[in-house]
Protein backbone atom coordinates (compact mmCIF):
# COMPACT_ATOMS: atom_id res chain seq x y z
CA UNK A 1 0.00 0.00 0.00
CA UNK A 2 2.65 2.49 0.53
CA UNK A 3 4.51 1.37 -2.84
CA UNK A 4 1.59 2.33 -4.53
CA UNK A 5 0.65 5.50 -2.67
CA UNK A 6 3.84 6.60 -3.85
CA UNK A 7 5.01 8.07 -0.22
CA UNK A 8 7.38 10.65 -0.81
CA UNK A 9 8.96 12.51 2.16
CA UNK A 10 10.62 16.04 2.57
CA UNK A 11 11.84 17.97 4.79
CA UNK A 12 11.03 22.03 4.86
CA UNK A 13 12.70 23.08 7.47
CA UNK A 14 15.27 22.76 10.74
CA UNK A 15 14.12 24.61 13.97
CA UNK A 16 15.88 25.99 17.02
CA UNK A 17 13.38 28.10 18.56
CA UNK A 18 14.37 29.88 22.53
CA UNK A 19 11.60 30.88 25.09
CA UNK A 20 9.06 32.32 24.04
CA UNK A 21 7.78 30.91 20.83
CA UNK A 22 5.50 30.24 18.39
CA UNK A 23 4.56 29.26 14.84
CA UNK A 24 0.99 28.69 13.23
CA UNK A 25 1.10 26.05 10.03
CA UNK A 26 -1.53 25.99 7.80
CA UNK A 27 -3.63 23.63 6.14
CA UNK A 28 -1.69 21.43 3.89
CA UNK A 29 -2.28 19.25 1.05
CA UNK A 30 0.01 16.42 2.22
CA UNK A 31 0.84 14.82 5.39
CA UNK A 32 2.99 16.91 8.52
CA UNK A 33 5.20 15.85 10.27
CA UNK A 34 7.64 17.47 13.29
CA UNK A 35 10.31 15.16 15.23
CA UNK A 36 11.39 17.15 18.55
CA UNK A 37 15.45 16.18 18.58
CA UNK A 38 16.09 18.76 22.01
CA UNK A 39 14.32 20.17 23.96
CA UNK A 40 10.34 20.19 24.29
CA UNK A 41 7.51 21.98 22.83
CA UNK A 42 3.48 21.81 22.52
CA UNK A 43 1.09 20.65 19.57
CA UNK A 44 -1.97 22.69 19.55
CA UNK A 45 -5.07 21.78 16.81
CA UNK A 46 -8.32 23.51 17.15
CA UNK A 47 -10.71 21.05 18.93
CA UNK A 48 -8.54 19.65 20.85
CA UNK A 49 -6.34 19.78 24.71
CA UNK A 50 -2.64 20.91 23.84
CA UNK A 51 -0.08 17.95 23.54
CA UNK A 52 3.18 18.14 24.77
CA UNK A 53 6.14 16.98 22.51
CA UNK A 54 9.31 15.69 24.57
CA UNK A 55 12.79 15.00 22.47
CA UNK A 56 12.59 11.99 20.81
CA UNK A 57 8.85 12.43 20.16
CA UNK A 58 7.56 12.25 16.53
CA UNK A 59 3.81 13.62 15.57
CA UNK A 60 2.15 13.42 12.16
CA UNK A 61 -0.97 15.45 10.91
CA UNK A 62 -2.33 12.93 8.36
CA UNK A 63 -5.02 15.24 6.90
CA UNK A 64 -2.64 18.16 6.72
CA UNK A 65 -4.91 20.01 9.67
CA UNK A 66 -4.00 23.23 10.20
CA UNK A 67 -1.88 22.83 13.91
CA UNK A 68 0.45 25.36 16.02
CA UNK A 69 4.05 24.24 17.49
CA UNK A 70 4.44 26.56 20.78
CA UNK A 71 7.15 26.60 23.71
CA UNK A 72 3.85 27.14 25.92
CA UNK A 73 0.52 25.28 25.59
CA UNK A 74 -1.22 28.77 25.08
CA UNK A 75 -0.16 31.94 23.61
CA UNK A 76 0.68 34.29 20.37
CA UNK A 77 2.07 32.49 17.00
CA UNK A 78 3.89 33.84 13.52
CA UNK A 79 2.52 32.49 10.36
CA UNK A 80 4.98 29.61 9.18
CA UNK A 81 5.45 30.90 5.52
CA UNK A 82 8.11 31.86 2.33
CA UNK A 83 8.52 35.25 3.96
CA UNK A 84 8.70 33.78 7.56
CA UNK A 85 11.87 31.77 6.39
CA UNK A 86 13.76 33.95 4.65
CA UNK A 87 13.48 36.70 7.60
CA UNK A 88 14.58 33.59 9.76
CA UNK A 89 17.31 31.62 8.04
CA UNK A 90 20.65 31.24 9.62
CA UNK A 91 23.56 30.60 7.41
CA UNK A 92 23.46 27.62 8.83
CA UNK A 93 20.35 26.94 7.09
CA UNK A 94 18.54 26.35 10.55
CA UNK A 95 15.04 28.59 11.13
CA UNK A 96 16.33 30.30 14.70
CA UNK A 97 12.77 32.00 16.21
CA UNK A 98 13.61 34.08 19.48
CA UNK A 99 17.02 32.21 20.19
CA UNK A 100 19.23 33.35 23.00
CA UNK A 101 20.64 30.59 24.06
CA UNK A 102 21.76 27.85 22.03
CA UNK A 103 22.03 25.06 24.89
CA UNK A 104 18.53 26.37 26.20
CA UNK A 105 16.71 26.04 23.32
CA UNK A 106 14.05 23.55 21.55
CA UNK A 107 15.00 21.95 18.43
CA UNK A 108 13.08 20.13 15.82
CA UNK A 109 12.24 19.09 12.05
CA UNK A 110 9.26 19.76 9.84
CA UNK A 111 8.61 17.74 6.63
CA UNK A 112 5.90 16.80 4.74
CA UNK A 113 4.55 14.02 2.76
CA UNK A 114 3.17 13.51 -0.26
CA UNK A 115 0.74 10.87 -1.83
CA UNK A 116 -1.19 10.03 -5.29
CA UNK A 117 -4.58 10.96 -3.97
CA UNK A 118 -5.87 9.13 -5.90
CA UNK A 119 -5.21 6.02 -3.50
CA UNK A 120 -4.49 7.71 -0.42
CA UNK A 121 -7.77 6.94 1.07
CA UNK A 122 -6.28 3.42 1.72
CA UNK A 123 -3.95 4.66 3.75
CA UNK A 124 -4.70 7.75 4.98
CA UNK A 125 -8.09 8.38 5.56
CA UNK A 126 -8.27 5.67 8.63
CA UNK A 127 -5.86 7.30 10.61
CA UNK A 128 -6.72 10.10 13.23
CA UNK A 129 -5.99 13.70 12.98
CA UNK A 130 -2.95 13.43 15.07
CA UNK A 131 -0.62 10.59 15.19
CA UNK A 132 1.76 10.93 18.16
CA UNK A 133 4.40 8.55 18.43
CA UNK A 134 6.21 9.33 22.17
CA UNK A 135 9.45 8.49 22.73
CA UNK A 136 8.86 6.51 25.77
CA UNK A 137 6.30 4.37 23.94
CA UNK A 138 7.44 3.21 20.48
CA UNK A 139 10.47 0.74 20.16
CA UNK A 140 14.11 1.17 19.36
CA UNK A 141 13.22 1.11 15.15
CA UNK A 142 11.65 4.80 15.09
CA UNK A 143 14.47 6.38 17.52
CA UNK A 144 17.46 5.10 15.41
CA UNK A 145 16.24 6.24 12.53
CA UNK A 146 15.10 10.05 13.76
CA UNK A 147 18.58 10.10 15.26
CA UNK A 148 20.08 9.14 11.61
CA UNK A 149 17.58 11.66 10.37
CA UNK A 150 18.77 14.48 12.57
CA UNK A 151 22.75 13.52 12.17
CA UNK A 152 22.24 13.72 8.12
CA UNK A 153 20.29 17.21 8.23
CA UNK A 154 22.72 18.69 10.90
CA UNK A 155 25.82 17.40 8.75
CA UNK A 156 24.87 17.79 5.55
CA UNK A 157 27.59 15.27 3.81
CA UNK A 158 27.76 13.82 0.74
CA UNK A 159 24.33 11.98 -0.59
CA UNK A 160 22.67 13.46 2.52
CA UNK A 161 19.89 14.59 1.03
CA UNK A 162 19.45 10.97 -0.76
CA UNK A 163 19.58 9.92 2.86
CA UNK A 164 17.27 12.15 4.35
CA UNK A 165 14.34 10.87 1.93
CA UNK A 166 14.86 7.47 2.34
CA UNK A 167 14.88 8.22 6.19
CA UNK A 168 12.13 9.71 5.95
CA UNK A 169 10.18 7.26 4.53
CA UNK A 170 11.50 4.85 7.42
CA UNK A 171 10.36 7.10 10.06
CA UNK A 172 7.07 7.00 8.37
CA UNK A 173 6.56 2.79 8.37
CA UNK A 174 8.30 3.00 11.62
CA UNK A 175 5.28 5.25 12.82
CA UNK A 176 3.04 3.33 10.81
CA UNK A 177 4.18 0.02 12.96
CA UNK A 178 3.47 1.96 15.99
CA UNK A 179 -0.23 3.20 15.26
CA UNK A 180 -0.99 -0.48 14.04
CA UNK A 181 -0.39 -2.26 17.61
CA UNK A 182 -2.73 0.58 18.82
CA UNK A 183 -5.12 1.10 16.35
CA UNK A 184 -9.03 1.23 17.44
CA UNK A 185 -10.04 1.67 14.16
CA UNK A 186 -12.74 -0.93 13.54
CA UNK A 187 -13.63 -1.82 10.52
CA UNK A 188 -10.54 -0.91 8.35
CA UNK A 189 -7.40 -3.06 6.58
CA UNK A 190 -5.13 -1.22 9.20
CA UNK A 191 -6.30 -2.69 12.10
CA UNK A 192 -6.75 -6.02 10.94
CA UNK A 193 -3.46 -6.45 10.04
CA UNK A 194 -3.32 -7.20 13.97
CA UNK A 195 -5.50 -10.38 12.83
CA UNK A 196 -3.11 -12.99 11.70
CA UNK A 197 -5.61 -15.11 9.46
CA UNK A 198 -7.14 -11.47 8.01
CA UNK A 199 -3.76 -10.11 7.65
CA UNK A 200 -2.92 -12.97 5.29
CA UNK A 201 -5.41 -13.02 3.48
CA UNK A 202 -4.61 -8.86 2.36
CA UNK A 203 -1.30 -10.76 2.06
CA UNK A 204 -2.45 -13.29 -0.61
CA UNK A 205 -5.25 -10.71 -2.27
CA UNK A 206 -2.36 -8.04 -2.94
CA UNK A 207 0.34 -10.00 -3.62
CA UNK A 208 -1.82 -11.99 -6.66
CA UNK A 209 -4.42 -9.91 -7.80
CA UNK A 210 -4.28 -11.42 -11.10
CA UNK A 211 -5.53 -14.78 -9.77
CA UNK A 212 -8.88 -15.91 -10.40
CA UNK A 213 -10.17 -15.52 -6.47
CA UNK A 214 -13.00 -16.66 -5.26
CA UNK A 215 -14.44 -17.20 -2.12
CA UNK A 216 -13.78 -20.87 -1.66
CA UNK A 217 -10.32 -20.16 -3.09
CA UNK A 218 -9.08 -17.51 -1.05
CA UNK A 219 -10.50 -19.64 2.25
CA UNK A 220 -8.42 -22.52 1.23
CA UNK A 221 -5.03 -20.31 0.46
CA UNK A 222 -5.23 -19.42 4.20
CA UNK A 223 -6.57 -22.53 5.67
CA UNK A 224 -10.17 -21.57 7.09
CA UNK A 225 -13.49 -22.15 6.23
CA UNK A 226 -15.14 -19.83 3.95
CA UNK A 227 -17.87 -18.73 6.43
CA UNK A 228 -15.18 -18.28 9.08
CA UNK A 229 -13.41 -16.05 6.29
CA UNK A 230 -16.31 -14.06 5.20
CA UNK A 231 -17.43 -13.46 8.55
CA UNK A 232 -13.94 -11.94 9.95
CA UNK A 233 -13.10 -10.30 6.86
CA UNK A 234 -16.11 -8.38 6.97
CA UNK A 235 -15.86 -7.79 10.76
CA UNK A 236 -12.58 -6.38 10.47
CA UNK A 237 -11.91 -4.77 6.85
CA UNK A 238 -15.77 -3.83 6.82
CA UNK A 239 -16.64 -5.25 3.51
CA UNK A 240 -16.57 -8.99 1.83
CA UNK A 241 -13.19 -10.02 0.83
CA UNK A 242 -14.17 -9.65 -3.28
CA UNK A 243 -14.90 -6.35 -2.80
CA UNK A 244 -11.90 -5.06 -1.50
CA UNK A 245 -10.08 -7.48 -3.88
CA UNK A 246 -12.22 -5.50 -7.04
CA UNK A 247 -11.09 -2.36 -5.38
CA UNK A 248 -7.12 -2.82 -5.02
CA UNK A 249 -7.60 -4.35 -8.51
CA UNK A 250 -8.48 -0.84 -9.99
CA UNK A 251 -5.74 0.99 -7.72
CA UNK A 252 -3.43 -0.68 -9.22
CA UNK A 253 -4.78 -0.50 -12.89
CA UNK A 254 -4.54 2.99 -12.29
CA UNK A 255 -1.03 3.42 -11.39
CA UNK A 256 -0.48 1.07 -14.22
CA UNK A 257 -2.30 3.60 -16.90
CA UNK A 258 -0.49 6.94 -15.10
CA UNK A 259 3.08 5.34 -15.37
CA UNK A 260 3.69 2.87 -17.90
CA UNK A 261 2.67 2.70 -21.32
CA UNK A 262 1.47 -1.05 -21.01
CA UNK A 263 -1.60 -1.75 -23.32
CA UNK A 264 -5.16 -1.55 -21.38
CA UNK A 265 -5.67 -5.29 -22.28
CA UNK A 266 -2.09 -6.03 -20.71
CA UNK A 267 -3.28 -4.11 -17.67
CA UNK A 268 -6.38 -5.90 -17.44
CA UNK A 269 -4.94 -9.42 -17.26
CA UNK A 270 -2.14 -8.26 -15.13
CA UNK A 271 -4.91 -7.62 -12.38
CA UNK A 272 -7.32 -10.72 -13.15
CA UNK A 273 -9.47 -9.92 -15.54
CA UNK A 274 -9.76 -12.10 -18.84
CA UNK A 275 -11.50 -9.75 -21.29
CA UNK A 276 -10.56 -6.11 -22.16
CA UNK A 277 -14.54 -5.18 -22.04
CA UNK A 278 -15.07 -6.55 -18.65
CA UNK A 279 -12.43 -4.40 -17.35
CA UNK A 280 -12.97 -1.34 -18.73
CA UNK A 281 -16.86 -1.59 -17.36
CA UNK A 282 -15.48 -2.16 -14.03
CA UNK A 283 -12.69 0.46 -14.08
CA UNK A 284 -15.74 2.47 -15.51
CA UNK A 285 -17.73 1.92 -12.92
CA UNK A 286 -15.37 2.45 -9.78
CA UNK A 287 -13.22 5.43 -11.33
CA UNK A 288 -16.33 6.82 -13.18
CA UNK A 289 -14.40 7.49 -16.37
CA UNK A 290 -13.37 5.19 -19.16
CA UNK A 291 -9.51 3.23 -18.78
CA UNK A 292 -8.74 5.52 -21.95
CA UNK A 293 -10.09 9.16 -20.64
CA UNK A 294 -8.54 8.28 -17.51
CA UNK A 295 -5.00 7.87 -18.54
CA UNK A 296 -4.94 10.80 -21.04
CA UNK A 297 -5.95 12.72 -18.13
CA UNK A 298 -3.14 11.49 -16.08
CA UNK A 299 -0.99 12.15 -18.52
CA UNK A 300 -2.28 16.19 -19.61
CA UNK A 301 -2.66 16.56 -15.19
CA UNK A 302 0.83 15.44 -14.74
Amino acid sequence: MLRLSQVRGAVLARVVAGDPWGISIGQTGGVAMHAVTAGSCWLRVDGAAPRRLQRGDVVFLPHGTAHEIASAARGPTRAFDRLTKEQLISPSGELEINLHDAEQSTRFLCASYGFDHEVRHRLIALLPSVVHVAADEADSGIQSALRLLASEVRGMAPGSATAIDRLLDVVFVQALREQIKTTQIAGSWLAALNDPMIAESLAVLHAQPQQPWTMAGLARAVGVSRSTLARRFAEHVGQPPMQYLTEWRMDLAAQALRDTDRTIEAIARDVGYTSEFAFSRAFSRHRRVPPGRYRRGARSNG
